[in-house]
């Protein structure tokens, strides 16, 4: 009886040993040193008459922090709402006046996250996003009242860009959306399809190593799914939307500095294992503003034997010309992109 009585009593031990403990905090005063409110940041309209300061977390939430994510072609995805890891969130707008110094403080809802806004062209909007747990808003400030909305019940897709652009005319934004009807995300196969082959050419080539890459074939159909988005043109006032080409693995969407053009950037397969998503073949393309193909603007292969310290060869960061209606430069090495 007493041998029985015990081991009982070792096993309560044992027990309690393993219990799960809360989170402890620190004395008070560390907790208001690092939960203190950071200075906000500022970012000036186009036209230099107001300045909106941007409030953020001191530190991210472990409930962010704790969320799953999915480590593919670089790129570090949260596939709960279908965005990039984000750890900054900002919790607060203020805008002033700069001519008279007064200020206006836009009172958005407590515990919300939102993304770093916007201004557009004629300062009358400011455009952001807003994280959910599982998925990601528009919204839209009109700053000469300070009202805001939500601008758009599609979901936004953060995973190889900020979600949304501006276009020149101040009253539409370019917003890459989650495709409806996309279906559920694909499964992780019980048995391999196949091997995983990688090939050489047998060159020599220095390269710099990076993080999360593509692994397997089932990455590649994450990339896919997560990446891929409809771009949505959406008008600020009224809220209707219409859908611009077909979906696709876009990381860019740019208006002419008159309206009359998309520029739009497009990944396209083969993959690489050896390479981030931006290395990855590309096109660069032009749209009218209903999203109809006009022109391509650069085919550009995938660049997996740049030299360290090199850049790719052929045309890079196309760009619209900013002092012209609807005039391109672009970026090209003349060395080979090879500086040895």
């Amino acid at each position: 009886m007493r041998k029985c009585c015990v081991i009982m009593l070792c096993f309560c031990i044992v027990g309690a040993m393993y219990a799960q403990a809360p989170y402890k905090r620190p004395p008070q005063d560390v907790v208001d040193i690092v939960e203190a409110d950071p200075t906000p940041r500022d970012l000036t309209s186009p036209s230099g008459k107001m300045m909106a300061l941007i409030g953020y977390e001191a530190m991210p939430s472990i409930a962010t922090m704790a969320q799953p994510v999915l480590r593919l072609a670089g790129r570090r995805i949260m596939p709960r709402n279908n965005s990039r890891q984000t750890t900054i969130f900002y919790t607060g707008i203020s805008l002033v006046e700069l001519r008279t110094g007064k200020t206006r403080q836009i009172d958005l809802p407590e515990g919300s996250l939102w993304g770093f806004p916007r201004w557009s062209f004629d300062d009358e909007w400011i455009a952001f996003t807003r994280t959910l747990d599982d998925h990601i808003e528009l919204w839209v400030i009109q700053t000469e009242t300070g009202q805001m909305k939500r601008l758009t019940a599609l979901s936004v897709n953060t995973t190889l860009t900020n979600g949304f652009t501006w276009m020149s005319d101040s009253r539409h934004i370019l917003v890459h959306t989650i495709p409806e009807g996309r279906g559920d995300p694909p499964e992780a196969p019980n048995v391999p399809i196949g091997p995983t082959i990688q090939e050489t050419s047998g060159k020599v080539a220095k390269e710099w190593t990076y993080q999360d890459l593509l692994t397997n074939a089932y990455d590649e159909a994450l990339f896919d799914y997560y990446a891929t988005s409809q771009i949505v043109k959406v008008d600020v006032v009224t809220g209707e939307s219409s859908p611009l080409g077909t979906p696709g693995i876009y990381t860019m969407s740019e208006s002419s500095p008159d309206g009359a053009f998309i520029l739009i950037r497009r990944i396209n397969r083969p993959y690489s294992y050896m390479v981030p998503y931006y290395r990855f073949p590309h096109t660069v393309d032009l749209w009218d503003p209903d999203g109809r193909f006009l022109r391509n603007v650069a085919d550009l292969p995938l660049a997996d034997e740049v030299p360290m310290r090199g850049v790719p060869t052929g045309p890079r960061s196309v760009s619209w010309r900013s002092s012209a209606p609807a005039t391109l430069f672009w970026i090209e090495a003349l060395d080979d992109g090879n500086p040895e």
